[in-house]
């Protein structure tokens, strides 16, 4: 079971997709644009979030990396298909929205040393990990809201740009993950064995990778509730994806230790 730390915050998988959809596989590997949600771009064109990085260097600590953490371990797709809230639910708000000021950590838990403290454009009501409809806010449990993520156990005391928070300070080894670090599968590894919107999800991470969110379970995304996950679960189930598929590119700019 995924476990991870209950607190609110903004975190980010940088996937050409946020949601699933029912087009061709080709289309995939049609020219790339800034996907939208809701009529809203995901970040600008030049953000750091949607640079291609399938051509970038491997990072020099990428083998130790993956073979501390991720190896051994299969890709989760931790994506809800019949529940209400599952996952991380996607909430699209106007551009006046309110700014709202955050709980950063639930149970006694104060998370703030490794958050924005905000205000940020959430709305009081939004639909956030680990509700429902009848009960959109339980007091306990993850309570994530927004976009996509990738989890490791352990995250270094340092962060990798765009990123700008740390892991837990007695962690300074090397060969931890800093959050923000871009992790990709290899070019060797072929998404011609998937179809459909797993095809997708395998090219995209070959194109754009996965960022380095948060503690947790080895290799677990978490996103959006969507029945249209449900072909990708499957496929994943039968041919499951190792974490040794997986290698750290160079970073956009220097890791920072905290």
């Amino acid at each position: 079971m995924r476990r991870t730390r209950p607190t609110l915050l903004l975190a980010t998988l940088c996937l050409a997709l946020a949601a699933p959809s029912s087009a061709p596989a080709a289309e995939a590997e049609a020219a790339d644009s800034v996907h939208a949600v809701g009529g809203c771009a995901l970040f600008g064109a030049d953000s750091p979030w949607n640079r291609r990085i399938d051509s970038r260097p491997v990072w020099k600590r990428s083998s130790a990396i993956v073979a501390g953490q991720a190896a051994g371990a299969e890709l989760h797709l931790d994506l809800g298909t019949t529940e209400d809230y599952y996952g991380i639910p996607i909430n699209v708000v106007d551009e006046d929205q309110p700014l709202l000021p955050l709980q950063l950590g639930v149970d006694g838990e104060d998370y703030g040393a490794e958050s924005d403290r905000g205000p940020v454009f959430v709305p009081a009501d939004a639909a956030a990990e680990g509700g429902s409809a009848a009960d959109p806010d339980p007091d306990e449990g993850d309570r994530h809201v927004l976009a996509l993520r990738f989890t490791l156990p352990t995250a270094r005391h340092a962060y990798t740009w765009p990123a700008r928070h740390c892991g837990p300070s007695s962690n300074t080894s090397a060969d931890l993950p800093t959050y923000g670090m871009r992790f990709r599968l290899k070019a060797s590894f072929t998404a011609r064995r998937y179809s459909g919107v797993e095809r997708r999800i395998v090219v995209a991470m070959k194109r754009y990778g996965l960022v380095y969110a948060d503690q947790g379970s080895a290799m677990y995304v978490t996103g959006t509730a969507d029945p249209r996950w449900s072909d990708a679960l499957d496929q994943l189930r039968a041919m499951p994806l190792d974490g040794r598929a997986l290698e750290v590119v160079e970073p956009f700019r220097r890791i920072v230790r905290c």
